[in-house]
């Protein structure tokens, strides 16, 4: 499956990359019982410590979901890859 249409954003503080799969994922609030919408977001590339990006491997991929403002306030859009 390719990421060629997907958004890839860089997490401020490590500089590592992710796709977003999805933007309007619906999640329960553990506190509230609230649903609440998420972005769905998977490892891309990680920045090591010759400040180069190194693919993640395909299986060693990991997905994660985090709710939309806090997503946003942490990641930025890469708009020079």
């Amino acid at each position: 499956m390719g990421n060629d249409n997907r958004l890839i954003v860089e997490y401020g503080k490590t500089k590592n990359h992710y796709v977003i799969l999805s933007e309007d994922v619906l999640m329960k609030d553990p506190n509230t019982r609230e649903w609440i919408t998420c972005v769905l977001y998977r490892q891309h590339k990680e920045y090591n410590h010759r400040g180069e990006y190194v693919p993640v491997p395909e299986d060693e991929k990991l997905t994660f979901v985090r709710e939309y403002k806090d997503f946003w306030s942490k990641f930025t859009l890469c708009l020079d890859l």
